[in-house]
């Protein structure tokens, strides 16, 4: 494996550990300490909201680097549109 999967395998690895503490966020981690599940979700919908569009942000500025293109919602098709 060469530096440039590394790289890879290290992006991928922090997207997941970004999604995993996202949704490890969404439910409280004692349920019973919170009966209100509305008041929860209202504490910490920004912070969830905030990483998944931060993660996107970032990995469409890493596809930008690498030659893929955002066009026709297909990003992963380095500009030929599956439409």
């Amino acid at each position: 494996m060469g530096a440039r999967d590394a790289g890879r395998s290290a992006g991928v690895l922090a997207m997941v550990g970004v999604y995993y503490l996202a949704t490890m966020l969404i439910l409280p981690d004692q349920p019973a300490d919170w009966p209100d599940l509305d008041e929860w979700y209202d504490k910490q919908n920004r912070l969830v909201i905030g990483l998944l569009i931060a993660l996107l942000l970032v990995t469409r500025r890493l596809a930008n680097g690498v030659g893929w293109r955002w066009s026709a919602g297909c990003w992963w098709s380095r500009g030929k549109a599956w439409v």
